[in-house]
């Protein structure tokens, strides 16, 4: 399943601006973005940090730390601004599971939060309806994106809103898929992270091994 981190990262930071626009802001605030996923499959995962500064979003301007960004203890790698787009850091990982999505910025932020984990993903097909289920319950910030894809490359997306109770069936009967077939699941977690003078949108993404549904399961 294709993503594009930076735009989605840039869109979360415009949703800020709804709030903080409302009012002139007494100091300059910073305004950052975080995305970080997890492949299970390929056992790698990838962060990416963006940051503005400014009275308000909408006036910010690209802004980055000499004394640099670090993810869980390790430095990340600034990229170089283009067209007034916020700075940039990212690091990749080839090393397992991350334990925690930490980022901390001297002076500035010091974040921390449990990596995202969908634990025991799995998923059947009961006639003309799937059924799926998880270890990880789905609470309010949680979001789960469902992706089948069939023997001749016809796909069917679906999105699940947390907080949702776990087993979860919906039906595929109108969708004239051929089996077998793939399903894909991204657990995500989104959430708006304020401290101080910090405002930050947080996007975080598990995504779970692939499985395969035929006919008899």
């Amino acid at each position: 399943m294709k993503f594009v981190p930076i735009l989605f990262l840039i869109t979360l930071m415009a949703c800020q601006s709804q709030s903080q626009d409302k009012k002139t802001q007494a100091k300059d605030q910073y305004f950052f973005a975080l995305y970080h996923r997890y492949i299970v499959d390929s056992d790698e995962s990838k962060t990416e940090f963006l940051s503005t500064k400014g009275a308000s979003l909408t006036t910010a301007q690209p802004h980055s730390f000499e004394d640099g960004v670090f993810f869980n203890g390790g430095v990340m790698e600034a990229k170089e601004s283009k067209n007034a787009l916020p700075a940039k850091y990212t690091v990749y990982h080839r090393d397992g599971f991350p334990a925690k999505v930490e980022v901390k910025i001297k002076d500035v932020l010091d974040f921390s939060v449990p990596a995202p984990l969908f634990k025991g993903f799995v998923a059947k097909k009961e006639k003309d309806l799937i059924s799926i289920n998880a270890k990880t319950p789905l609470g309010k910030n949680d979001h789960l994106i469902l992706l089948l894809i069939d023997k001749n490359g016809k796909d069917v997306r679906k999105e699940i809103q947390g907080p949702t109770q776990l087993p979860y069936k919906f039906s595929v009967r109108d969708q004239n898929l051929t089996f077998p077939a793939s399903i894909s699941a991204i657990y995500q977690q989104k959430f708006e992270y304020k401290e101080k003078n910090v405002n930050m949108s947080v996007l975080l993404e598990y995504y779970a091994p692939d499985i395969q549904l035929t006919t008899k399961n």
